[in-house]
C-alpha cells in the first residue's frame, strides 16, 4: 500500500509541475531562436550599415527591419519579396519552403508583400493564423526597403482530432444555431461554410484550429468560428467584412 500511496503522490506531482515544465521548455526555445536572430541580424548589419532591428518581448525574431537597401531577386515584386524572405527565414525561425505569398499592394510609397507561413498538421499543410511577414520595396520594385514580422516558429502538430463536419456543427451552435444537432440533422449547415484547417500561435506554444464561416443572421452578419480541432471547443468569433 505504501509504494502504491508513493506511486501516486508522485504522479500528482508530476501532473501538476508539467504546466510549469511546458512553459519552461517554451521559455528556453524562445531564448535559442531570439539569441540565432540576434546574431543574424548583426551579420546582416554588416552589409548594411544602415539597417535598424526592432525587437519584441512576444516574438523572438525582429518585429522591424528598417535600412534595407537589397537589391531585388525578380522583376515582380512579389516574387522579389517571397525570395528575400526565403533568404532570410532563419531571423525568424521558419522554414524557407513553407513562406508563400497571401497578397500584395502597391502604392506611391512601394510595394507591401504580405507573405504567410504553411504549419504541417498530421499530413496536411494549414496557414498561420493573423500572422505575417511583410516585405516593403521601393516604388520601382528594385529594392527590399523593410520588413515587418510577427511570425513564430511553430513545429509540426498533430493531425486535427475533431472532424470537420463536427466542427460545422460546434461553431453554429455556438453562435445560437444548430442546437438540435445532437437529436436530428443540422439543416443550419447550408449556413456554414466547409470547416478549413489553421493554426493558432502564441509564444506559449501552437494548436491546430476548424475555422468556420457561418451566417446566424442575414447575408451581412457573417463570422468565423474557431473550433478547437483537438477537443472539439468553439474558441471565439470574429466578424468577416462583407464586400
Amino acid at each position: 500500500m505504501r509504494i502504491i500511496h508513493r506511486f501516486l503522490a508522485a504522479a500528482a506531482l508530476l501532473a501538476l509541475a508539467a504546466p510549469a515544465l511546458a512553459q519552461s521548455a517554451a521559455e528556453q526555445a524562445f531564448g535559442r531562436q531570439r539569441a540565432r536572430s540576434q546574431a543574424l541580424v548583426a551579420k546582416l548589419a554588416g552589409q548594411y550599415r544602415a539597417l535598424d532591428a526592432n525587437w519584441s518581448a512576444t516574438l523572438p525574431g525582429p518585429a522591424l527591419l528598417l535600412g534595407l537597401d537589397a537589391p531585388a531577386r525578380a522583376a515582380d515584386p512579389a516574387q522579389a519579396a517571397l525570395l528575400f524572405a526565403k533568404d532570410h527565414a532563419a531571423l525568424w525561425g521558419v522554414s524557407a519552403a513553407d513562406l508563400h505569398v497571401v497578397g500584395a499592394i502597391a502604392s506611391r510609397a512601394g510595394h507591401s508583400v504580405h507573405l504567410g507561413l504553411a504549419v504541417a498538421v498530421g499530413v496536411a499543410a494549414a496557414p498561420l493564423l493573423d500572422r505575417r511577414l511583410t516585405v516593403t520595396l521601393a516604388p520601382d520594385g528594385l529594392r527590399v526597403r523593410s520588413v515587418a514580422s510577427d511570425l513564430l516558429p511553430v513545429p509540426a502538430l498533430r493531425a486535427a482530432s475533431v472532424p470537420a463536419e463536427v466542427a460545422r456543427e460546434r461553431a453554429l451552435r455556438f453562435v445560437g444555431l444548430c442546437e438540435d444537432a445532437r437529436a436530428a440533422p443540422c439543416v443550419a449547415l447550408l449556413r456554414a461554410t466547409t470547416a478549413r484547417l489553421a493554426v493558432l500561435a502564441d509564444v506559449a506554444g501552437a494548436a491546430p484550429v476548424w475555422v468556420v464561416d457561418v451566417q446566424p443572421g442575414g447575408p451581412l452578419d457573417r463570422r468565423s468560428v474557431l473550433v478547437d480541432a483537438m477537443g472539439g471547443a468553439a474558441l471565439r468569433q470574429v466578424p468577416v467584412a462583407v464586400d
